[in-house]
């Protein structure tokens, strides 16, 4: 849609900083909300997220992971 009105696309890499930037203004929002440390809040956070793109990294590599449950639940072939 975007090359339909003659503007480039983001790239993966842009959305990726995009993504860790939003990340980082809600982590200092909720450190402060909080009144906690924001450099611990985010060592909290962080296995949490490493496990997240773990898992997506896993899906985007191994689309028949994704795919198991529906074909054993005969949804698609």
């Amino acid at each position: 849609m975007a090359q339909d009105r003659g503007e480039i696309a983001p790239s993966a890499f842009e959305r990726v900083v995009q993504s860790v930037a939003l990340l980082g203004g809600v982590l200092l929002i909720l450190a402060t909300v909080l009144k906690m440390d924001y450099w611990r809040l985010v060592r909290t956070v962080l296995p949490f997220l490493v496990a997240e793109l773990i898992l997506l990294a896993v899906l985007i590599l191994c689309p028949e992971v994704t795919l198991a449950l529906p074909r054993l639940l005969g949804l698609i072939n």
